[in-house]
């Protein structure tokens, strides 16, 4: 039995065939779905299988279990494979689009930016910005170029310079922006007259350049319009200015030619006469013994011939020319003077005080009393209230300084500087004065590189000085 097994064994193996062998319990239970069953010895079953049935009598249900869950396992793989693949690309893209998104963001947030910078910008400047189509509209404008015209914003979008220009005037800046469309060069500096709403004409300088859309296409005009009317008639009423000046120059010159020929008049026809005058009564006393009248005669003279020198002193002065200076004493001077107003001072019930007695001398004109005279003399006329004025000197190691001291009202500190300008005369009560005089006594220090001024005294009063150099 075993021999024959065996036997049987080789010969489906060299056959290469897939066979089954096992132990027989009843023919029932025989696979009838084998292409050969054979039952050997009453207790082995051989069965035999086709090449599909060899496998799937070679695979027993585990395998086949086996087998199924792999393939599933694999579909599973790739399903999920695919899932994560589709979802990692998902992402990629989220990501890369939301990267655009952020970009995009970023880019808009930066234009809005830069639109509010350009806006502001173009609303707080002083001159006029527009934009208008390519038919002359207003499309755009701000503030400042709204104020211009005088209009409100709803009244100007949309208007054509011809309805806020002359006929004539509108055909010029036609012409100058037709320029700029042909050539699309810029233009500038270009001068329109423009009506405002009120129906005043102003007069305005522009610039002008096109706007294009994205395809380099010409739209519209943007430009930038200044306003220049006030400038114009600043510049007018300057020119008409300079010509009345010019005039004025011209009549002056010829003033001051009158002046030098009157100066010529004093010096020699009055001049001439009034020495002939002093000479004779001088012959006339050495002859005979003097009597009242010559003696008057004399005197009245000496006083015309010196009255004449200094009026010609004073006209130098006014012309800013040169004048003598010689070695004179100050103190003899004031002494004089205080002689020739004492019997005033002492009608008007004033004291004239006078503290300067030692020699002061100083390199002047002898036209420097008129210095004296009129601070002297104003202080008799306005101070007479304060019932004393006091003369007093005081040295310094270049310098010396003449001070005439008044107790009554104090001139306002801004009138100290102005009373010695010419022409202005101050209020005082029912009095006005201290004007031509004190202007000459300008005249007169600066021709000597003096200062005059006048500064307050107490506890009351003005300290009216003049200081000169030593």
């Amino acid at each position: 039995m075993p021999n024959e097994f065996n036997a049987l064994k080789q010969s489906l193996n060299e056959q290469r065939l897939t066979y089954t062998i096992q132990e027989y319990a009843s023919k029932g239970s025989v696979n009838r779905t084998a292409n050969s069953v054979s039952l050997f010895n009453e207790k082995w079953i051989v069965c035999v299988c086709s090449p599909y049935e060899q496998i799937q009598g070679a695979i027993d249900k585990n395998a086949r279990l086996n087998i199924i869950f792999s393939i599933l396992a694999v579909i599973a793989v790739g399903i999920v494979a695919t899932i994560l693949f589709r979802i990692n690309k998902g992402k990629a893209i989220a990501e890369a689009e939301a990267g655009n998104l952020k970009k995009i963001a970023k880019a808009a947030e930066a234009l809005t930016i830069s639109e509010e910078k350009y806006r502001t910008i173009i609303e707080n400047i002083e001159d006029g910005y527009f934009e208008v189509d390519l038919a002359g509209k207003f499309t755009f404008f701000n503030e400042s170029l709204r104020k211009q015209f005088g209009y409100t914003k709803k009244e100007l979008i949309g208007m054509n310079n011809r309805d806020y220009m002359e006929a004539e005037n509108a055909k010029q800046v036609f012409k100058k922006f037709n320029h700029v469309y042909k050539t699309g060069k810029p233009s500038y500096n270009i001068n329109w007259e423009f009506i405002r709403k009120d129906g005043e004409k102003r007069i305005a300088e522009s610039s002008i350049s096109l706007i294009h859309d994205s395809q380099r296409q010409p739209i519209g005009f943007r430009g930038i319009i200044r306003d220049e009317t006030d400038r114009i008639k600043a510049k007018e009423a300057l020119e008409k200015s300079e010509e009345r000046y010019r005039n004025l120059t011209d009549k002056l010159t010829i003033s001051n030619n009158m002046k030098e020929l009157l100066i010529d008049v004093i010096t020699h026809d009055i001049k001439n006469p009034a020495g002939v005058i002093k000479v004779m009564s001088e012959l006339i006393s050495g002859t005979q013994q003097d009597s009242e009248e010559i003696q008057l005669i004399r005197k009245s003279s000496e006083n015309l011939l010196n009255t004449i020198k200094d009026a010609t002193t004073l006209a130098q002065v006014t012309l800013d020319r040169e004048i003598n200076k010689e070695a004179i004493d100050l103190s003899k001077v004031i002494q004089d003077i205080v002689m020739e107003f004492s019997p005033r001072y002492g009608v008007a019930g004033l004291v004239l005080e006078n503290n300067i007695t030692e020699p002061l001398i100083v390199e002047a004109n002898p036209i420097i009393k008129e210095v004296f005279h009129n601070y002297i003399s104003n202080a008799l006329k306005y101070a007479s209230e304060g019932k004393k004025v006091i003369i007093e000197r005081h040295l310094s190691a270049d310098t010396v300084t003449i001070e005439v001291k008044d107790l009554g009202i104090t001139i306002p500190e801004m009138d100290r500087a102005r009373i010695f300008d010419r022409k202005i005369q101050l209020e005082t009560g029912e009095k006005r004065g201290r004007g031509l005089g004190l202007s000459i006594v300008k005249r007169i220090a600066d021709a000597h590189n003096a200062e005059v001024g006048v500064k307050p005294n107490e506890p009351a009063g003005n300290i009216f000085y003049i200081e000169i150099p030593i």
